[in-house]
């Protein structure tokens, strides 16, 4: 579904409290995300597998820089796989 520009400003958030550390607005909107964390490294990263992660993203809406927290669960797989430890049975 796409949203009309009239449709996308309902989602602005006015929060005096958040700053955008980029640029200082305080214009942002916070969005779901889905995101493919790959390792970098060429052919030598291969073994590792992406890490997926769906993390509340809050996008500032004058300079689009984009901020997150990893949930607690993709930050151990990474944190593993950085120290060479194989992927966490489901």
């Amino acid at each position: 579904m796409s949203l009309s520009r009239a449709d996308r400003s309902k989602t602005v958030v006015i929060d005096e409290g958040r700053v955008c550390f980029a640029c200082g607005s305080s214009r942002s909107s916070e969005l779901l995300g889905e995101i493919c964390l790959h390792f970098p490294g060429g052919l030598e990263s291969l073994d590792k597998p992406p890490v997926w992660a769906f993390p509340q993203v809050l996008v500032c809406l004058e300079c689009g820089t984009a901020q997150f927290s990893l949930p607690e669960e993709q930050l151990k797989l990474i944190q593993g796989k950085e120290n060479g430890a194989e992927r966490p049975a489901s």
